[in-house]
């Protein structure tokens, strides 16, 4: 989404346009398939809840931070700084003490 979003056209001023450039966004393939894949991510959040307690599904949600930051090094070529690296080691000691 976030390399699709950066080729759009900026937005235009008028209100006419404005609804005509956001109803191009929402029947674009890309758009839709990203809005498929955040409602699996609803459904899939639902099942977890009925499986486990809330205090242990709610934490893995942060473990979405270190997926979106890998994600960004595979497909848009960023970098992760030291900070990051740190970031990550932390989460995820935090995860295992919370666990065990």
């Amino acid at each position: 989404m976030k390399s699709h979003m950066g080729k759009q056209p900026p937005i235009p001023a008028g209100i006419i346009e404005k609804i005509s450039y956001v109803f191009k966004l929402l029947i674009n393939p890309w758009i839709c398939l990203a809005f498929i894949l955040s409602g699996l991510g609803f459904v899939f959040w639902m099942i977890s809840l009925k499986l486990f307690p809330l205090r242990y599904a709610y934490p893995f949600t942060s473990l979405a931070y270190v997926i979106v930051m890998f994600g960004g090094v595979l497909f848009f070529n960023e970098t992760i700084n030291f900070k990051q690296w740190c970031g990550v080691v932390l989460l995820i000691i935090a995860l295992n003490l919370i666990y065990n």
